[in-house]
Parts: C-alpha cells; sequence; structure tokens
C-alpha cells in the first residue's frame, strides 16, 4: 500500500514492493502501473478499494495458491 495523502487514494500493488509513493507525487504512468487504489477514511472508515480487473486475473492464481480454501 503506498503512502496517504490528503488529496487522492493510495496506491495498491501486488507482491513484495518498497516503496509507492504519495498519490500526488505519482507520475500519469505510475498511476497507470498500480494494481489498484485505494481511499477514504483510514481513521474511522469506511476504506473503498479498487482493483483492476486484469490484474487480479494476473495475480489470481499466486493469490490462490497462497491462501487455500478452507472447509
Amino acid at each position: 500500500m503506498g503512502q496517504s495523502c490528503a488529496t487522492g487514494p493510495s496506491g495498491l500493488l501486488f507482491g513484495k514492493v518498497d516503496w509507492i509513493a504519495k498519490w500526488r507525487n505519482l507520475a500519469e504512468d505510475e498511476r497507470d502501473a498500480l494494481h489498484g487504489t485505494m481511499s477514504g477514511d483510514f481513521r474511522e472508515g469506511p476504506i473503498v478499494i479498487v482493483l483492476k480487473d486484469e490484474a487480479v486475473a494476473a495475480h489470481m492464481a499466486v493469490m490462490k495458491a497462497k491462501n487455500p480454501p478452507t472447509a
């Protein structure tokens, strides 16, 4: 998850990531490369998470393997 920014959402990337800058400091191509965003009231809620369909599809096999369904 990226750094919180009062004027925009926080960026989301799947996997191990060292750093995601604040929204206002991300270039357009960096914003486009994000897998999703998280916005809302981070103290009191609610929070809205938006994931790009293509990012979820590309990472679904890994997510299922790391989080197998429980019976």
